[in-house]
């Protein structure tokens, strides 16, 4: 089997590991006799359990595919486009291993382990191309406050479906409606538009 091949089926396995076990109870030991591998195969390509973790959102992020890319033409109001990427973001969200990686991620934050590193917000930024392409184009047309940037926008374009959409639905198994939708939709709207 290719040495790719190999680190890929080893995430695969470690998914299911960290998903079932959370990420402190499994030793590197047991993650290598899960994914039927030897500690030193483990070792060779994940030389911590840390940065066995970073290389599943990485993978995952890789498997997520970018946004869709969404035809303005067709949505000319802003509040629309904005409505329309919040709802290709949702579906983004509410894919069952995505969900349970962030329920991963919430609970080592929560520990006060750091799991997101600044290349791993960099990665998830990068795959965001579409919506900070859109960004500028708002910002040439001054639709949007000129004080805030890219990041800034979609950092608080992120944070408003973790808290609205994301969190609700981990911790209460809670449906997504279109209120939440609606709520995503306006209050971004307004960070948008609204001067700092």
């Amino acid at each position: 089997m290719k040495q790719n091949s190999k680190k890929q089926e080893i995430l695969e396995h470690c998914i299911d590991i960290f998903v079932d076990e959370g990420y402190d109870r499994p030793t590197m030991d047991f993650i290598a006799k899960s994914a039927g591998v030897s500690k030193r195969t483990l070792y060779k390509h994940y030389p911590s359990k840390r940065a066995l973790l970073d290389a599943i959102i990485l993978f995952l992020l890789e498997q997520k595919h970018s946004l869709q890319p969404i035809d303005f033409s067709l949505i000319p109001e802003t509040k629309d486009q904005i409505r329309a990427i919040v709802e290709e973001k949702v579906k983004q969200f509410m894919e069952p291993k995505h969900l349970k990686l962030a329920k991963i991620i919430v609970s080592e934050t929560l520990k006060g382990n750091s799991i997101l590193t600044n290349p791993l917000i960099d990665n998830v930024v990068e795959r965001e191309a579409f919506i900070a392409s859109w960004i500028r184009e708002k910002h040439k047309a001054k639709l949007f406050d000129s004080k805030k940037d890219e990041m800034m926008i979609l950092t608080k374009l992120n944070e408003l479906l973790f808290g609205i959409v994301l969190l609700p639905k981990m911790i209460r198994d809670k449906e997504i409606t279109e209120d939440d939708i609606s709520s995503v939709t306006e209050f971004f709207y307004i960070y948008v538009t609204k001067p700092l």
